[in-house]
């Protein structure tokens, strides 16, 4: 992320200024009332992704207020995701407060009034989607915002992944296609938002496009486990086995291949890790949920042409120059 302000370094006297402007230019017009006794201090960073603004602020204790009058001379309104990494945070917005603790989450909207209060150290990522890329409503907006999204639930850890990892890289994902990122986000964050209303057309279209995502995130969540099977997967997606086997197939693969090929990618992964290297071949892919060893080193050689354990060792070649130096 790039840096907006680190107030390391700064004198006292310049930071509460020097850091309220850096809020305002970073995120949206505020005003930024009391801090806490160990006065106006932290960083903020930031990085677009497409039009996805994506912001980190790691601060003191503080009152942030966004009132009528700075959304009057707004030039732009945005749909914001608040992903809580540490410290509490209160947020209040259309007559609602929710409490966020580290993992949770919400969404708020910049053209309406909202409250943030932080009694203490906090580190929280923004993420500002343009308010016309999330396809709601304003009815269904205002009966969305500033309520508490538990971590720990499924399809929020789903999104907050998902969301960190465009955080994570953003710089290399911006050379690619930023806008179609920006739309699996929003498709997902209105998935996820669509439990708490009544579907609408709208709504049906993202959870439909965001379903291979579920799909696979929930399989990458059950790999070890050697009895997962397409009607478990199934069930868990909500939908037919016969319409999950219709949605691989259009992908040119079979849902026991995906299994398969993600399970060799996870081993494949932990033999070049060193932090493995005293875990054993069959440890390995037993933890991955392979079954049957004898298959896997037959599927392992298909996949990468050689076996686990010459990956795993340097080649007599490698191993002859390094004894001849």
């Amino acid at each position: 992320m790039a840096t907006v302000i680190d107030t390391k370094g700064l004198r006292p006297t310049e930071r509460e200024e020097l850091w309220r402007h850096a809020m305002t230019d970073t995120f949206v017009s505020c005003s930024i009332g009391e801090f806490t006794a160990d006065g106006a201090h932290g960083t903020i960073g930031a990085e677009w992704l497409g039009d996805l603004m994506i912001g980190e602020v790691n601060a003191s204790g503080q009152d942030i207020h966004r009132t009528q009058r700075h959304i009057n001379r707004a030039p732009a309104e945005y749909f914001q995701v608040a992903l809580m990494s540490d410290g509490v945070a209160k947020m209040s917005q259309d007559g609602r407060q929710a409490v966020l603790r580290p993992g949770d989450a919400l969404v708020y909207e910049t053209n309406r009034p909202f409250e943030w209060l932080f009694d203490g150290g906090w580190n929280t990522w923004v993420f500002s989607f343009p308010s016309e890329a999330v396809p709601l409503s304003p009815d269904e907006r205002m009966l969305l915002t500033a309520r508490r999204l538990d971590g720990t639930a499924g399809l929020t850890s789903l999104v907050s992944r998902f969301l960190m990892d465009l955080a994570h890289n953003s710089r290399e994902l911006s050379a690619s296609n930023p806008e179609r990122l920006m739309t699996h986000a929003s498709d997902l964050l209105v998935t996820l938002l669509s439990q708490s209303i009544e579907p609408t057309d709208m709504t049906r279209g993202c959870v439909q496009r965001t379903t291979m995502l579920r799909i696979k995130d929930y399989i990458d969540h059950h790999l070890p486990d050697p009895s997962l099977s397409p009607p478990q997967v199934a069930a868990a997606a909500g939908i037919s086995t016969r319409y999950l086997h219709k949605l691989f197939a259009a992908q040119g693969q079979t849902v026991s291949e995906y299994m398969r090929d993600r399970r060799l990618d996870r081993v494949h992964r932990d033999l070049q890790d060193p932090g493995q290297a005293r875990r054993t071949i069959t440890t390995l892919a037993m933890n991955a949920g392979f079954g049957d060893i004898s298959g896997f080193n037959r599927a392992f050689r298909r996949r990468y042409g050689l076996t686990p354990r010459e990956l795993r060792q340097p080649r007599t070649s490698d191993r002859t120059v390094v004894q001849a130096r």
